[in-house]
């Protein structure tokens, strides 16, 4: 069985929630840590994707516009 790996966004960076899902041994990363504070959503997403990480975001609508787009030109 794999284990999801997760790459929290901007707008989901709780230190509550972070600390929860560390807490049960999930692999999980922060934009801080890998230096993509402030870049785009689409910056966001194929960092996720290059990384085999699975993005954790609020901005549920955006992203899910974006990954369409980039599914088209793939």
């Amino acid at each position: 069985m794999s284990q999801i790996r997760l790459y929290l966004d901007e707008d989901s960076r709780s230190k509550k929630l972070l600390q929860a899902l560390q807490s049960r041994g999930v692999d999980v990363i922060t934009v801080s840590e890998t230096g993509m504070l402030s870049r785009s959503d689409e910056e966001q997403l194929i960092w996720a994707f290059e990384n085999q990480r699975v993005i954790y975001s609020f901005n549920s609508r955006d992203f899910y516009l974006i990954s369409y787009q980039l599914a088209r030109k793939r």
